[in-house]
């Protein structure tokens, strides 16, 4: 029998409630969506490259792959090397509308529908920054995106343009979850694996020449306590993102531990985009009051001012507007 008393229930349920549904300013989802954008232009971009060899029927796949109605995309219906290429180049363009907040809610789907069929063309060519870029796009097609900082807001709000509406940040809490989640089963996944175990898992990684960038020092890789070191601080760098992130004391440290440690990934190995994609989820852990300052900043550096005064103080909507 349960010994939680009814008023017990009710505040657990209403914290449940608060961190889903309460509205939340949309200062660090517009930032956030400002910089995905960024991101899905530059992807796009440095897959244009190789889309002829990723994509087209001269490339390493020439036909799409033979898989169930509901595991195909628009590639697997648009099949001339035309459209494989114009894919990837629209696939720019939406993330430089969605990083200006042009339709935003048509552009989100549009990327996330564009982001699934170059996946599923060629699934050979995708790694876990590419896909975890993909389910970012998912939640954002769900999220009050323009509402703050877009042409959107600018064309149909232009005189209260930089006050910060607010909505509920479920969407957007998501987001958040996706990139604990990431880190919880990457140390996970580690810890099943031998090398890890006896910290030796980094010292194999900088061997390995296919996927190395720069040749770390022979004294370095081929030295057993710096394979220790660097090993286990991995895995301990990825439990305190998967747990700490959610702690607001512990989470700027925590942040600059994986700074640290996506910096080193993309110094010494060319993973595509995984680390880039992966510090741009921190994004959606910056706090609103400071997003909303450091939109407060920008405004005040574009009317040639120093705002003093910090953010304006944004109007909390009703009910009803959530």
């Amino acid at each position: 029998m349960s010994t939680e008393t009814p008023a017990r229930r009710r505040r657990s349920s209403g914290g449940w409630d608060a961190f889903w549904f309460d509205a939340r300013p949309t200062s660090t989802l517009a930032i956030f969506r400002i910089v995905y954008g960024v991101v899905v232009f530059l992807w796009a971009v440095a897959y244009l490259f190789n889309a002829r060899a990723f994509l087209t029927s001269t490339g390493v796949l020439p036909e799409p792959p033979d898989v169930r109605l509901l595991r195909r995309g628009l590639l697997h219906v648009l099949t001339s090397d035309v459209d494989a290429i114009l894919a990837v180049a629209l696939l720019g363009v939406v993330g430089l509308l969605l990083a200006l907040g042009v339709k935003t809610r048509a552009m989100s789907v549009v990327n996330f529908l564009l982001l699934l069929s170059i996946a599923r063309r060629n699934p050979n060519v995708i790694n876990s920054g590419d896909s975890l870029l993909r389910h970012f796009g998912f939640f954002l097609m769900f999220a009050p995106a323009g509402a703050s900082l877009s042409w959107d807001r600018w064309r149909k709000h232009r005189d209260t343009f930089w006050e910060i509406p607010w909505r509920s940040p479920w969407a957007l809490r998501l987001i958040q979850i996706q990139v604990s989640f990431l880190y919880f089963f990457s140390a996970y996944a580690k810890a099943q694996g031998p090398t890890w175990v006896t910290g030796t898992a980094v010292g194999k990684v900088w061997r390995a020449g296919d996927l190395v960038r720069f040749d770390v020092p022979l004294p370095i890789y081929d030295s057993l306590l710096m394979s220790n070191l660097v090993t286990y601080g991995t895995l301990v760098a990825e439990l305190s993102l998967a747990i700490l992130i959610w702690n607001r004391r512990a989470r700027p440290y925590v942040i600059v531990m994986g700074l640290l440690l996506h910096l080193g990934i993309e110094i010494t190995l060319a993973v595509g985009f995984f680390s880039t994609v992966a510090c741009m989820g921190y994004v959606a852990f910056v706090p609103e009051e400071r997003a909303s300052q450091a939109i407060a900043w920008l405004r005040g550096r574009l009317a040639g001012a120093t705002v003093a005064d910090g953010p304006d103080r944004p109007v909390k909507p009703n009910a009803s507007s959530r």
